[in-house]
Formats: C-alpha cells, structure tokens, sequence
C-alpha cells in the first residue's frame, strides 16, 4: 500500500486523496509516503531546466570580457 501511494503521489498530477479515499492529506503523508523514495525520484528534478543555454553563455562570455577589460584597465 505505501509504495502504490508513493508511487501515485509521485506521477499522478491532482489529488491523491481522492484516490486512496481518505479525507486528510496530512494522514497520507504521515503513515502512506515513503520519504525516501520521493527523495530519490527528486534528485534530479530542476525548478527551470536548462532547455536553451545559448542566453547563459552569451551573459557568461559578456561577464568574462567585462572582467578581463577591468583587470586590464587596474594594471
């Protein structure tokens, strides 16, 4: 039973509760969710991932350049 709801917590977008039946999230998270689990399955999960790093790059080149024009210059 607590690796079906985990594992429904995990993959299922909506409200678990209304398929295990019960009335409480808080009782879900208490006896039903192993913890371990979540954390493994969230390792690698990123808030914005990274689709397009072209933006970064070009702001990484100009903070580059504008370092070396700066150590440049206090020489």
């Amino acid at each position: 039973r607590k690796t079906y709801i985990t594992n429904l917590k995990l993959h299922m977008v909506g409200d678990t509760k209304a398929v295990t039946g019960h009335s409480d999230d808080a009782v879900i998270e208490k006896h039903y969710l192993d913890k371990a689990q979540i954390a493994i399955a969230m390792r690698n999960f990123k808030v914005f991932p990274e689709k397009n790093n072209n933006r970064s790059d070009e702001l990484n080149a100009i903070r580059n350049n504008s370092s070396n024009i700066q150590k440049s210059i206090e020489k």
